[in-house]
């Protein structure tokens, strides 16, 4: 096997459809085209398993279905323009409403709102106005939902919304991001009406001296908020048999991967399709030798069934980690460009 027998030698891109996500699909699909009714959905996962790519599948469900289907984009609130209140409900404003034809008084008052705080108002007074959008905002919000089949609003990167307070501004790096934005989005967004409303995140260890389990306290506080209108849902891993079709729906009609090895790539990848997707471009392009990646895989046959005593599992993944780093650096003198087509 060629280590460069793909078209102009490119990385594989993302495949046309989800693999293994079917049943979410037709969950988000249904929730979409209920009108009238209010859904929230919690999509929560480990890094690489496709949490923001069903965001992204929701935001093309949206664009199909065609004129009175009305979304934000995906709020991603590790962004620094949306770490305040109101950064995030100027997203949704303008997410939701681009043609400006609702929202009249909320934009009106947020001109004002703006203004005084570029004068440097009293904080007393800003925070008075700023109330004040936050009602004018569910307002707004609840005038445009009876002319539209659905309001959608996705936030992404929501573990950031697992900090409390004091450790937030603690812990260094996170000072920045403001801490209403949890309560602001658990009190606000109940009240509005016919929405959709997605977030994706994942769990985190608490901090030191952080008491509690975050994920478990965050589920619980939408838990609270949003009743039984919430559904908590953890992505899982891909099954050997989705990982044999994530497999061949990236390979173009080669037989990248051999058969024989597929189990193999299934239990060092985890079944996570990010981790899935670079042994493919490993062997497909990045390696200069393919057969050698294929050599390795080969050591771990035999150990298929065996428990991961001794770690020999995190020693076999990091070989691969390894290989793919080799392969990027080789690809080209610099750094830079190979680093950036990794996030694919």
């Amino acid at each position: 096997m060629s280590a460069k027998s793909t078209k102009d030698n490119e990385m594989t891109v993302r495949t046309p459809t989800m693999v293994g996500r079917e049943g979410e699909l037709e969950r988000l699909r249904r929730c979409l085209h209920a009108r009238g009714d209010n859904h929230f959905l919690y999509y929560w996962a480990h890094g690489g398993l496709g949490k923001t790519r069903l965001l992204e599948e929701l935001e093309r469900m949206v664009s199909e279905a065609g004129p009175g289907f009305h979304s934000t984009g995906i709020i991603d609130l590790y962004h620094t323009d949306t770490h305040s209140t109101s950064d995030v409900e100027r997203a949704i404003v303008e997410g939701l409403d681009p043609d400006c034809q609702y929202f009249a008084r909320y934009r009106a008052e947020r001109e004002r709102y703006e203004l005084l705080r570029e004068r440097g108002t009293d904080p007393g007074v800003l925070e008075q106005r700023r109330v004040e959008l936050g009602r004018l905002f569910v307002e707004g919000c609840r005038e445009m939902a009876p002319d539209v089949r659905k309001l959608v609003l996705c936030f992404d990167t929501v573990e950031l919304l697992q900090y409390e307070s004091s450790m937030v501004e603690e812990t260094a790096g996170l000072d920045t991001s403001d801490t209403r934005v949890k309560p602001w989005l658990l009190d606000k967004l109940p009240r509005l009406a016919n929405v959709l409303v997605v977030f994706a995140g994942r769990p985190r260890s608490p901090l030191p001296g952080e008491s509690g389990d975050p994920q478990a306290r965050l589920v619980a506080d939408m838990t609270r908020a949003f009743g039984s209108q919430l559904t908590v849902v953890e992505l899982q891993p891909l099954t050997l048999e989705e990982t044999r079709a994530f497999v061949e729906a990236l390979s173009d009609g080669e037989e990248v991967i051999p058969e024989r090895y597929l189990p193999v790539v299934h239990r060092l990848t985890g079944g996570r399709p990010i981790f899935l997707h670079l042994v493919v471009d490993l062997i497909r392009v990045l390696s200069p030798e393919p057969r050698a990646v294929l050599n390795l895989f080969d050591q771990y046959v035999d150990r298929l069934d065996a428990p991961d005593d001794g770690g020999w599992l995190a020693e076999a993944q990091e070989q691969v980690e390894r290989e793919i780093l080799r392969g990027i650096v080789n690809e080209e003198a610099e750094l830079g460009g190979p680093l950036s087509r990794i996030t694919l």
